[in-house]
């Protein structure tokens, strides 16, 4: 593998690049009076960086005490398409300024030990973390970097399913194997601290050290040039089925006609287009289940002491939408041998909107109506009719953990008031809590706080309008204007806005 260093030249603690690097010009720092305490008189003031571009991409490394932020000239208003003009740069987080800014058009910024990698969709450079130099362009972009490890997998430019094993610290492949690319990576499980399992035109086992183990092909997605419906399903919810990874660039193409990997202590299970395997952590086949006459799409495996669920979503994705495919179904199957125990349509539901999974259900939405699925069971229950009078018309399952809510004074989370029902989101700006068939407690969306972090016994709170800081027995501490979501390092708190980033002393949230 080729390796491109950037040429320095040293003299003293003097260096000079090879590239051009920009002077901190392109930022401004001002300071701020950001909110107000709610339990003395004081202001809260926040040091300010103003930057001409919006921000891209921000990273924390605790390493250097600098956070790595880039900034990308927009090319429309609503922000739905980006230029490939802007810069990145350093800021201390101890001396409270910008290190260095460098112009470039690369945007995408990750972090990785002692790394500081930045790319786009061609290509990553290494950048000294310090000084904001290139030390090393890579052949062709890194696409993921492996924890506890320097390295970083990255496709062959000339080959085009060719995967490399290549060092960060010299850019030197260690090793290489086909692993297919035009499906995309559709999960990506660890199977222990070395071994990563990668689901994509099949499952495969890779050694970060030594390359691929074990290997079954397998399709995930299938060619299509007929008209799509887009789904309203939440990709905030189905994305956390599995961790996807692109790498295709085919057209015309329907992804994710698959499953999540679920691994136990003996077993590796997951489902593809056309079959669900069980696999040994050696790379064994124990059992396969066909799944050819089934209408196969996005699917989800869990497991339980007895059985394993597959839950097929009615669900693919086109051009980076959800669109539907298939039909909705559930299988229950016996996980030491792969027969069907039980299996029910879920056809009932149309265009499904969102799931969610409590102790022993599993909930569907669709526009109209919630149902509900026990798990071990072949029946379907209608949970609730939504009427667009009433009740609207259903947006997305809520986390009652994650929202919370004013209580005789008290911000708490919706879980605290009651922690047995399931909280949903209406297109009437209301949240309702829904305890069997009943629908136990409503809320309007604007009264409610989305949890953003805990640091120092603190909860940071926000909303469309403001953020709420509390402590651990939910007072409000201050009051902020910004509804930013942040970043803590060290004793700072940052809040990353569109054209800004606020930074507040944690002394000053005393």
């Amino acid at each position: 593998m080729k390796v491109l260093p950037a040429i320095i030249f040293s003299c003293g603690s003097l260096f000079f690049c090879a590239h051009a690097q920009m002077q901190p010009r392109s930022v401004k720092i001002t300071t701020t009076a950001i909110g107000i305490s709610a339990i003395s008189i004081n202001t809260i003031v926040a040091k300010t960086f103003n930057f001409n571009f919006p921000v891209f991409n921000c990273k924390k490394d605790s390493l250097t005490k600098q956070l790595f932020v880039s900034a990308r000239q927009r090319g429309d208003a609503a922000g739905n398409l980006y230029l490939s003009r802007g810069y990145f740069m350093g800021i201390s987080c101890t001396g409270d300024t910008v290190n260095w800014l460098n112009e470039s058009s690369l945007f995408n910024v990750l972090v990785s030990g002692t790394n500081l990698l930045v790319s786009n969709d061609e290509k990553t450079v290494r950048y000294n973390k310090l000084h904001g130099y290139d030390e090393i362009r890579y052949d062709h972009k890194i696409i993921y970097t492996p924890p506890k490890f320097n390295k970083g997998l990255m496709y062959s430019s000339t080959a085009n399913d060719v995967l490399h094993g290549v060092s960060l610290a010299t850019g030197i492949s260690s090793w290489s194997c086909s692993i297919p690319r035009n499906e995309d990576w559709v999960d990506m499980q660890y199977l222990n601290d070395s071994v990563l399992l990668v689901a994509a035109n099949g499952l495969h086992a890779i050694n970060i050290r030594s390359g691929l183990k074990w290997t079954f092909p397998l399709s995930t997605s299938a060619k299509t040039s007929r008209s799509l419906i887009y789904s309203s399903a939440k990709y905030k919810t189905i994305q956390k089925i599995s961790t996807v990874l692109k790498t295709s660039s085919e057209e015309n193409q329907v992804t994710q006609l698959a499953s999540n990997i679920l691994k136990d202590d003996k077993l590796i299970y997951f489902s593809s287009k056309e079959k669900l395997i069980a696999v040994s952590h050696e790379g064994q086949l124990a059992w396969e289940l066909d799944l050819k006459n089934y209408p196969v799409s996005k699917m989800y495996i869990s497991k339980s002491d007895s059985s394993l669920t597959l839950v097929n979503f009615g669900l693919a994705t086109h051009s980076n939408n959800f669109v539907t495919w298939g039909k909705p179904f559930i299988l229950s199957i016996d996980p030491q041998s792969g027969r069907i125990m039980s299996q029910f349509d879920l056809s009932d539901i149309d265009n499904l909107a969102d799931f969610v999974k409590t102790n022993n259900s599993l909930v569907f939405a669709a526009k109209n109506s919630i149902l509900e699925a026990k798990l071990g069971s072949n029946s379907l229950k209608t949970v609730i009719a939504m009427n667009g009078h009433k009740y609207g018309s259903f947006s997305e399952f809520i986390n009652g953990n994650d929202y919370y809510i004013l209580k005789e004074g008290y911000f708490v989370p919706l879980n605290f008031i009651n922690d047995n029902l399931v909280y949903f989101k209406a297109d009437n700006n209301k949240i309702y809590g829904l305890d069997s068939t009943n629908l136990v407690y409503e809320y309007h969306f604007n009264e409610l706080y989305k949890l953003d972090r805990k640091f120092e016994n603190k909860t940071v709170l926000i909303n469309d309008e403001k953020t709420l800081i509390t402590n651990n027995t939910f007072e409000l501490l201050f009051t902020l204007n910004t509804t930013a979501e942040s970043i803590i390092l060290n004793d700072r708190i940052y809040f990353i806005e569109d054209y800004k980033i606020h930074m507040v002393l944690f002394k000053d949230l005393k």
